[in-house]
């Protein structure tokens, strides 16, 4: 299966980027039939391939890592992979210190997760433990689908060590929501800084949102303009130089150059376009302007690999679906990720 890289036509139909090319022969038909009449999906045969630039979607070698610290979103992030039917390993702080990351994965994706960066990399004060938590005959369930003879003390410098060490050899390490304060204010990107909006307030909002790089992966199949979940919790920023970064931003309000001010007249921008709908689709949103263009999605360079930042959970208890698909885009396309754009 492969991913075509730009939009291409097929007699008068035209395929965004990201359609998926299937080849093969009749055994290949008879399976997609199968698979086209099961989920009620259409698929269109031709008799060559399109002429337009691919590549292969192929899985990767998958960790879903969580601390001690806060385990339920971990939890959500299992279900619905498992619902999904993908193959991971799920990795604990004990995975992170004994290193060799990148021989061992080429993805890892850390859920949401409550803390602050010391608290992350820190976790449980040690002065509490040990602190086991393993299966026993009294306790069975303990230790299930994951355990350690201690839970405290986090993953410690040398975990954030091997996380750099990981990034270096060009892994790719995926954070959602507030887990993105562990490589941005722990240090393993540059160029990003936590955005601190005291008016800021989205407990649990449905907000409008534009793809700034409508050509990368993890736009496939999306619209320009779309719709995300998010829940207070972490917002980043970056300089005006490093906006090619920026795959996702929050709101339809095009950014505009660092001195040019807003327009007077209310109704359009300074390039005569009508002004951009309200944030909030819905829900409650306080504070617009500090969210207005703020990055939903940064694809980070880091070393040799990436780390991609959701300001927002779009894994959140399974119930926010259609934000699923923005983090399949990533895994499916892990290894295909284009540099950011100047």
């Amino acid at each position: 299966i492969e991913a075509a890289e730009k939009s291409f036509k097929i007699g008068d139909a035209e395929y965004p980027a990201g359609s998926w090319i299937i080849t093969g022969g009749s055994g290949v038909r008879d399976k997609l039939s199968t698979v086209g009449t099961d989920l009620g999906l259409d698929f269109l045969s031709t008799p060559s391939t399109p002429d337009v630039s691919l590549h292969a979607l192929d899985l990767p070698r998958l960790a879903v890592y969580h601390n001690w610290m806060s385990t339920l979103d971990a939890g959500c992030v299992r279900y619905t992979f498992d619902q999904g039917g993908f193959e991971y390993e799920y990795i604990s702080d004990d995975d992170i210190k004994r290193g060799d990351l990148k021989r061992r994965f080429d993805v890892i994706l850390m859920p949401d997760s409550i803390g602050n960066p010391r608290a992350l990399i820190h976790g449980i004060d040690p002065k509490n433990g040990p602190i086991a938590y393993t299966k026993t005959e009294q306790f069975p369930s303990h230790g299930v689908p994951d355990g350690s003879p201690d839970i405290t003390g986090g993953i410690g410098f040398a975990g954030m060590a091997n996380l750099q060490k990981f990034l270096a050899d060009g892994g790719l390490f995926v954070a959602l929501a507030d887990a993105g304060l562990l490589p941005v204010e722990g240090g393993l990107v540059r160029d990003v800084n936590r955005f601190r909006g005291a008016g800021l307030f989205t407990p649990g909002s449905e907000v409008r949102a534009m793809f700034r790089r409508p050509d990368h992966p993890i736009a496939y199949g999306y619209a320009g303009k779309t719709s995300i979940f998010r829940g207070n919790g972490a917002l980043f920023e970056v300089a005006e130089k490093d906006e090619g970064m920026i795959v996702l931003q929050f709101g339809t309000k095009k950014a505009l150059p660092y001195g040019e001010e807003e327009p007077k007249d209310g109704k359009k921008d300074s390039k005569g376009e009508e002004k951009p709908e309200p944030i909030c689709l819905s829900g409650l949103v306080k504070g617009e302007d500090d969210l207005s263009t703020k990055p939903a999605i940064l694809d980070v360079p880091a070393g040799k690999g990436r780390v991609v930042l959701f300001a927002f959970n779009p894994l959140h208890r399974f119930l926010n679906h259609s934000d699923f698909r923005l983090v399949y885009n990533v895994i499916l396309n892990y290894n295909d990720l284009p540099q950011a754009e100047k």
